[in-house]
């Protein structure tokens, strides 16, 4: 059974509320504690495009995994040991197995935070048995990954608790005629990128313009090169980090993609004017193949000693270490280089 979810009005005063709802009925008070909520998916959004969020929730009693649906139904909780980051590497088994076939290579990266005072209740009934949690979050601040923070309005979530399915929504009609609340439908996700003028979803590899039939080819081929510098521009940073994988490969696939543009747009656009791209991309493209066929080469491994038997498998554990040595040297090299002046300016006139 999903969340039900409200925002207070920012004229209430919560406890005040609080102690006028909860008069003479069995709210028990459980917990209040600083919380702070960090919410994970990859740089491409893998989660969140396949139905999931992934909360990461820190508080007194420890670091606790949450998997929801975007309906605010909660699919897996269990304890998380450390920093999440490639899903193989989760001590959860359940969210191993969740998580892996979606993220594969990708790295889980922090994409929101939200910092509160939450304060947990439970409703009981006649025979002392709890119905319905009720969490309360007040001093709310979302917190982006630059450390800027904005304030949220103070919000009251009911948690439902299995075989008590008509205690929810009871407890939940009261709280819809209440003109303190207003029921809200979107994420704390959403709600904390929302603050900052985000949206989940905001990046993509894939292109996604559209153009005009007015405009002329110039115009036209212009809004797609414009569009394949940005993607170039979006994994430029966790390229040169060696973030993961994909990184790189979306940087190369637009870089191979705006050579392709070039190869085939004669006329359109003046030859003087992009004669020394041609060169600059062709470049462009010529130091990212080593890493790259390395990333190849480590992510394919396990594969590779599958077509062996078990008995020469760690004959290739040498050549794994070396191509994991070459690896670190290429991208070192190539981190370098992507910083370079050339680059730089390679990228900063294309702009212009």
């Amino acid at each position: 059974m999903p969340i039900d979810s409200f925002n207070f009005a920012e004229t209430v005063d919560v406890f005040d509320w609080l102690e006028k709802f909860t008069v003479n009925t069995f709210w028990e008070s459980r917990s209040r504690q600083e919380c702070s909520s960090t919410f994970y998916d990859s740089f491409d959004w893998r989660l969140y495009e396949a139905g999931m969020i992934f909360e990461c929730r820190v508080d007194t009693d420890g670091r606790q995994g949450f998997l929801w649906t975007l309906k605010g139904r909660c699919l897996i909780c269990c304890p998380v040991d450390k920093e999440p980051g490639f899903a193989d590497e989760l001590s959860s088994e359940p969210l191993r197995h969740s998580l892996k076939p979606l993220l594969k290579m990708r790295r889980l990266l922090p994409r929101a935070s939200i910092r509160c005072r939450r304060q947990v209740l439970a409703l009981l009934d006649c025979n002392g048995k709890t119905v319905v949690h009720m969490a309360v979050c007040t001093q709310r601040r979302a917190i982006d990954s630059y450390g800027a923070e904005k304030a949220l309005p103070d919000r009251l979530d009911l948690l439902p608790v299995k075989g008590y399915a008509s205690a929810i929504k009871g407890v939940g009609g009261l709280l819809d005629v209440d003109c303190a609340l207003q029921r809200v439908t979107t994420s704390p996700l959403v709600e904390a990128l929302a603050a900052f003028d985000r949206s989940p979803a905001d990046y993509s590899s894939k292109p996604s313009l559209e153009l005009s039939p007015q405009w002329t080819g110039g115009q036209a081929v212009r809004a797609v090169l414009l569009h394949l510098l940005a993607v170039i521009q979006a994994n430029m940073d966790g390229t040169c980090k060696n973030i993961d994988s994909e990184f790189l490969h979306d940087l190369r696939v637009a870089v191979r993609r705006t050579r392709s543009a070039l190869g085939q747009i004669k006329g359109v656009l003046p030859e003087d004017d992009i004669a020394p791209f041609r060169e600059g991309f062709a470049w462009l493209g010529s130091i990212t193949s080593p890493t790259r066929d390395l990333d190849v080469y480590l992510l394919n491994f396990a594969d590779y000693l599958q077509r062996l038997s078990e008995n020469h498998r760690a004959d290739l554990a040498a050549f794994h270490h070396f191509l994991q040595q070459r690896q670190t040297e290429e991208q070192k090299l190539l981190s370098r280089q992507l910083r370079s002046p050339r680059c730089t300016r390679l990228l900063a006139d294309w702009a212009n």
